[in-house]
């Protein structure tokens, strides 16, 4: 027989464990479930098993997740600040585009930066410290009123500074491959007195890969000398056509 565990008195988040409640079968697996009172914050008391309590105790050891453990009321309260429809809630604001990629990239951006979760996706965010402005944060008509729609299926919202947060000044729609260019790992080159990514400098060598200009540079070759000189193979391509 397992060993009873009794959590009276043991608070996860916004509940406290108050009792235990009439056990229930379960139907799956035709056992009785070990059934806890639990009260909330705002008093209403609900009813959960024991093995959903001990699976959030476990998991509140090693992550914080953006919904508190309640009732129900923090969560409601938090939809309803994020503009989503709860129950017979109205929608804050009049936008009517909770269910566009516009509100999901909103919605997304902010998820990366304020909640704190072991993959490495989120702490390239919240772990480097980027932040979502205020402005953006507290109100998604403020968001779109800043970015606008998106302008084609291909683009993505993309921080022009690396390093810094989301905010109107820092972020536009862009491409995958214009966000692979917009890298901290990106070298970007000045040439003629305008800089610009190495990839976007390697096509103007006459029969020249990026290689070709990595190389060049790498052994010491002037920026101008690198560009405009032709490989060997286009000069004898050139040559052979002559």
């Amino acid at each position: 027989m397992a060993k009873f565990i009794d959590l009276t008195g043991v608070v996860i988040d916004d509940l406290i464990v108050v009792g235990r409640a009439k056990d229930r079968m379960n139907i799956k697996f035709g056992k009785p479930r070990t059934i806890w009172k639990c009260k909330c914050k705002c008093g209403v008391v609900v009813e959960r098993s024991l093995n959903y309590l001990q699976k959030i105790i476990k998991k509140r050891s090693s992550v914080i997740e953006m919904w508190r453990v309640c009732c129900g009321c923090s969560h409601a309260e938090a939809k309803k600040q994020m503009g989503i429809v709860v129950g017979n809630l109205e929608k804050k604001g009049k936008h009517k585009k909770s269910r566009t990629h516009e509100y999901n990239t909103w919605s997304n951006l902010k998820s990366r930066c304020s909640i704190k979760r072991k993959s490495p996706i989120y702490k390239n965010y919240w772990g480097s410290g980027i932040k979502v402005c205020d402005r953006w944060m507290d109100s998604f008509e403020n968001f779109y009123s800043d970015m606008g729609p998106r302008p084609n299926d291909k683009s993505s919202i993309d921080r022009i500074d690396t390093n810094g947060n989301y905010e109107p000044n820092n972020c536009r729609w862009a491409t995958d491959k214009e966000q692979g260019i917009n890298k901290n790992t990106t070298r970007w080159i000045t040439y003629k007195g305008i800089t610009k990514p190495i990839t976007y400098w390697s096509v103007l060598i006459p029969g020249g890969r990026l290689n070709t200009l990595h190389n060049r540079l790498k052994n010491g070759w002037p920026i101008e000398t690198a560009i405009e000189t032709p490989t060997s193979k286009h000069n004898r391509i050139k040559n052979a056509k002559a």
